[in-house]
């Protein structure tokens, strides 16, 4: 913990300890398949909910070959993976035992928007959030959580998803939205700014709730940037996107951006315009040579290993991937070796402990010579 800690607070300063940091999108989806669990069971009830969280985290923590455990603890949190923020807002969630859920666009015409009304903190799985957040709290007492020897205390956490304003309006509108970007640019705003207003009220209420201060950091994603050009991007959806950071992570607060597709085409209004200090999980279809002219020694970057080179092979491949990204960002500092993103399941640990044999020959052959060069200019 303490080698895993130092090295990711070195990363946060563009420096290395030993070596790059090494971290897995192991998800519910990757642990649930693992150890055989449903669906249908892990969004059953609060209480089953945590047991399987805490279960799925000590399962990750006994196998996976990454630097995530910094110091001792574990969270839980009310979780439905990527459609909390569409449900919210009010679309109809589709469950199913053996896939994630699904969100069921509503809005199909101008005046669907113009007669949408703004969901607050009450609304579908955001007012679910609230009540099993409260019941996860009182739950608590029913587990003990041994780490290292010691009794740890289980944190529980409470936010809106990650899932932006435009991910929403996708779910609420699917492919009517980015018609409207284009033919009623009117219409995508409106829907936008009371999608935006909603997210900050709900995340505003949550951390009042919880005693967190309201600028302390935010992350978010914008995905399905992969689709809109860089101006359609800066002048449809940067200026929401830039208002949630504004309010919760104004400067110097940590701006997280996750892009696990194509992205490498609006780095400009990533770094000019939202001011973004890290990449989490940013996506394989974009070259590691696309971000030194921008990025490079000034935001961290994790991620970009192929989850389906990570899934089938072959590991020679595997590991020309990983050397590759750390031979062209490397040099700069603050690279996370990461996949883009997240893990298949059925992935073998074989595949993914690569990644960290790659990231300690980097740093037995480079690291050294970097420190060297860094001395010399002082």
């Amino acid at each position: 913990m303490v080698a895993n800690r130092a090295r990711m607070e070195a990363c946060r300063k563009f420096q290395y300890v030993d070596r790059p940091p090494v971290l897995l999108g192991i998800e519910a989806r990757y642990t649930l398949d693992v150890r055989g669990i449903g669906w249908d069971e892990y969004f059953s009830d609060p209480y089953t909910q945590m047991y399987h969280q805490l279960l799925n985290q000590k399962w990750i923590l006994e196998n996976i070959p990454d630097d995530r455990c910094t110091a001792p603890g574990v969270w839980v949190w009310p979780d439905w993976q990527n459609i909390v923020n569409a449900s919210g807002a009010g679309c109809e969630i589709i469950f199913s035992n053996d896939e994630t859920p699904r969100a069921r666009p509503f809005l199909f015409t101008p005046e669907d928007v113009h007669a949408y009304e703004p969901r607050d903190h009450t609304s579908g799985l955001w007012g679910k959030r609230l009540e099993w957040y409260r019941q996860m709290m009182d739950l608590r007492s029913r587990f003990q959580v041994i780490f290292n020897g010691e009794e740890v205390e289980i944190g529980v956490g409470l936010g809106i998803n990650g899932d932006s304003p435009f991910m929403t309006a996708l779910d609420m509108a699917q492919d009517h939205f980015l018609l409207w970007l284009v033919e009623a640019p009117e219409v995508a705003h409106e829907l936008m700014h009371k999608l935006t207003e909603s997210f900050v009220r709900v995340e505003t209420h949550y951390r009042t709730l919880r005693g967190v201060p309201i600028g302390s950091g935010f992350g978010l994603s914008d995905d399905p940037v992969g689709m809109l050009s860089l101006k359609t991007y800066r002048e449809m959806i940067v200026p929401y996107t830039k208002r949630l950071y504004d309010v919760f992570a104004p400067p110097p607060a940590p701006r997280g951006m996750h892009l696990c597709g194509k992205n490498y085409h609006v780095i400009d209004a990533l770094v000019d315009d939202l001011h973004v200090t890290s990449m989490d999980g940013y996506g394989s279809p974009n070259p590691p040579e696309a971000y030194v002219e921008r990025m490079a020694g000034r935001v961290v970057l994790a991620g970009n290993i192929d989850p389906m080179l990570l899934l089938n092979g072959p590991p020679s491949e595997i590991r020309a991937a990983c050397s590759h990204l750390l031979d062209v960002l490397g040099p700069y500092g603050g690279v996370i070796l990461e996949d883009g993103f997240n893990v298949c399941p059925g992935t073998p640990i074989e595949h993914l402990a690569i990644l960290r044999e790659v990231a300690i020959e980097y740093g037995r052959t480079h690291v050294p010579q970097w420190k060297e060069r860094l001395a010399q200019r002082g």
